[in-house]
């Protein structure tokens, strides 16, 4: 009997004399790009998904940015916007954002913010204190780097990419992601069930799970679900819930072996 045969029938004759047995993982590591809220593998094919989270995270009127969700943490870490830059070079721009939306919603900002870089006459115009954050910021020479690459890349010019500024682990979930925003997956149970792997590796484990209902039930795609909890963390279940901050409770098996979700009911819950 192989090892992992042995500790599933191990679980579930433990779970016949215990009342619950509870699955607890390790909190995901939080890497950089996580701290943009950017939510992967939540629909299939929908295309416009990342210009519908540009619109809505970054407000433009009249040339004018009037929201965005950066905080002065991530504005003064030029080290991190030049990171992601190269990443999204790395997977490719345009897979991201439409040359459409590019043209209609974010060519004549950019055009307008380089036109005004060197501006000095009119100090209390918007695109002479934009660039003044920039210097106060530090910021100012990477992200003219950025934006004048990005316009580049959008007039069709090839821009080469940096690859000691691309993050392996970030460009791995985009390339991930965009199979599934433009619906490229040509065998369905294969693409989830390396995802649920790769994902399991990188001690994701929390996003592995979710991953089981959404979205695609991994049970429609001929997968058993419930082996492949067991497989997250081959020390994750024990007879109390002792989780602790550095952990998350998944859910429970009864000692009937069913499976009672604790973590995908609450997790997006809006509360009260």
């Amino acid at each position: 009997m192989s090892k992992h045969l042995l500790f599933i029938v191990t679980v579930f004759l433990f779970s016949a004399c215990a009342k619950y047995t509870y699955v607890i993982v390790p909190n995901t590591k939080k890497q950089f790009y996580d701290e943009y809220f950017l939510d992967y593998f939540d629909c299939i094919s929908c295309p416009n998904k990342y210009e519908e989270h540009t619109e809505y995270g970054i407000s433009i009127e009249t040339n004018k940015i009037t929201h965005h969700p950066f905080n002065t943490k991530h504005l003064t870490d030029s080290n991190l916007l030049y990171t992601i830059h190269n990443t999204f070079k790395s997977v490719g721009y345009k897979n991201l954002i439409s040359e459409y939306f590019y043209s209609e919603y974010l060519s004549s900002f950019i055009d307008t913010i380089l036109s005004h870089k060197n501006v000095r006459t009119d100090t209390s115009n918007y695109y002479y204190k934009f660039w003044q954050r920039r210097i106060n910021q530090k910021n100012d020479v990477v992200f003219d780097k950025i934006v004048r690459e990005i316009k580049s890349i959008y007039n069709s010019q090839e821009v080469p990419i940096e690859e000691n500024y691309v993050s392996e682990s970030f460009k791995t979930l985009l390339t991930w992601e965009i199979q599934v925003i433009q619906n490229k997956i040509e065998d369905e149970q294969m693409y989830f069930f390396e995802l649920f792997k790769y994902l399991r590796q990188e001690e994701k484990y929390v996003e592995a799970y979710s991953l089981l209902d959404a979205p695609r039930d991994f049970t429609e795609l001929g997968l058993d679900k419930i082996k492949l909890i067991l497989t997250l963390m081959p020390d994750s279940t024990q007879t109390s819930i002792q989780n602790t901050d550095s952990t998350t409770l998944l859910g429970s098996f009864d000692r009937s072996g069913y499976w009672e979700d604790k973590y995908d009911r609450w997790h997006g819950h809006p509360g009260p």
